[in-house]
């Protein structure tokens, strides 16, 4: 290839950041030889989209008896922009004239402030919330060359704001087998959380309370945190649910006639914040699930509590937080919705505006890790591009906080009163 291009963010390898900070870096181009161009364009991109099909079969009679089937098709979509922000490094929008870039190394240094209503990075089969930066050589009479590289925005969600976030819950849940007359006592499931909010890192944790008055016996019991995801179209409107189990666990069962209390450890692992806010073409909940299997036949007994996932812990689980720390994020920048890249000058040196996170500073938390999550689909980022030679799929990253949880039994009887 006569030109590569590599495109680095400063002092953040992961390009991470956080909504209302400044994105900077710079693309440093290599030609090996003369390379004819009209112009070339840096733009930096955000904007969520969604996407699915779905198809229905009716069948018709003509007026011999036979019988057709018609498949039809119908395509939703639904589309909403963050940022559109496009500055021409050689050349310009309207030019006409060829420019060379000559064999050496070119650097162009570029920022932009990400509005602080960026709502958090997501990828998914049918729909995603995505930023990238791209390299575009437009050339003359030819196909224009693409490099892109995409980047994750965390919208803050700190859980020390929701109101939501600190009550406990509860939820119970029973039911009987077979019908009158030979219909059995119930079996009944409590489940206790401490809390309602939680951070990736965290444990969640659970105690269920199984009372099996019935004659069938529970085999085993099974606990998830469940993402659940709603897409909506804007043409034609409609939505779409997606439901992806972010983690885990299994348990011994219950003996019927029998009472148990377990307690469970559910871990958070890296995952997107809850978002129901933001965008209004994707929303983001959590729950967790806890399922009795039933022996036999018989469906199994689920009973679901929301919750809420945030990216700043709550006070109460980091020992001798000082309140004074979670007040940084109100502090932002603010920036149009429509943010423009800021244009070097005559030194190609760009002036870095810094932004206070809810962590600096404080000696009591220590500073997340920045993690991919495991359960999400990586996102086509050059998808769109026909000859795009920069990177081709890209997943978040999100903060993952190293927090402590006690450790409990798994189970132990109960007895009857």
């Amino acid at each position: 290839m006569v030109v590569t291009c590599v495109i680095e963010f400063d002092n953040n390898p992961f390009g991470t950041y956080f909504a209302g900070q400044m994105l900077s870096g710079k693309a440093t181009l290599n030609a090996n030889k003369p390379k004819k161009v009209k112009a070339v364009a840096l733009k930096i991109t955000g904007f969520a989209h969604t996407n699915w099909s779905e198809s229905s079969t009716t069948s018709t009679t003509d007026s011999n008896g036979g019988t057709s089937t018609k498949t039809i098709t119908t395509y939703y979509s639904g589309h909403e922009d963050y940022i559109a922000s496009t500055t021409y490094v050689i050349g310009s929008e309207m030019g006409l004239a060829e420019l060379t870039i000559e064999p050496g190394t070119q650097v162009y240094n570029f920022a932009c402030q990400i509005p602080p209503n960026c709502p958090t990075s997501y990828e998914s089969l049918h729909g995603y919330i995505r930023y990238t930066v791209k390299v575009v050589l437009i050339r003359p009479w030819k196909f224009d060359q693409t490099f892109t590289k995409g980047f994750t925005v965390l919208a803050i969600r700190d859980l020390n704001y929701e109101p939501m976030a600190l009550p406990p819950v509860h939820a119970i849940a029973s039911k009987t087998f077979c019908c009158w007359p030979c219909k059995s006592s119930p079996l009944q499931l409590d489940i206790d959380l401490p809390q309602t909010g939680f951070v990736p890192g965290q444990n969640i944790p659970v105690s269920i309370l199984v009372t099996n008055d019935s004659h069938i016996p529970v085999e085993e019991m099974k606990i998830s945190l469940a993402m659940l995801v709603i897409f909506y179209s804007q043409c034609p409107r409609s939505s779409k649910t997606e439901k992806t189990t972010v983690a885990k666990m299994k348990g011994e069962g219950v003996q019927r006639y029998c009472k148990k209390l377990f307690n469970y450890q559910l871990p958070v692992p890296a995952t997107p914040p809850s978002n129901i806010v933001s965008c209004s073409i994707l929303h983001i909940m959590y729950e967790v699930l806890v399922e009795a299997k039933i022996k036999g036949f018989h469906a199994n007994q689920v009973i679901r509590a929301p919750i809420i996932i945030g990216n700043v812990p709550l006070q109460t689980v980091v020992q001798q937080q000082p309140t004074t720390s979670f007040a940084a994020q109100r502090q932002m920048p603010t920036a149009p919705t429509d943010a423009k890249m800021l244009e070097a000058d005559e030194s190609n040196e760009i002036a870095v505006v810094s932004t206070p996170i809810p962590w600096e500073g404080n000696g009591d938390m220590l500073p997340p890790t920045y993690e991919e999550a495991t359960h999400m689909r990586p996102g086509k980022i050059n998808a769109d591009e026909k000859h795009d030679y920069g990177e081709s799929v890209f997943l978040p990253r999100y903060p993952v906080f190293s927090i402590s949880n006690p450790t409990a039994p798994l189970a132990k009887d109960v007895p009857e009163v």
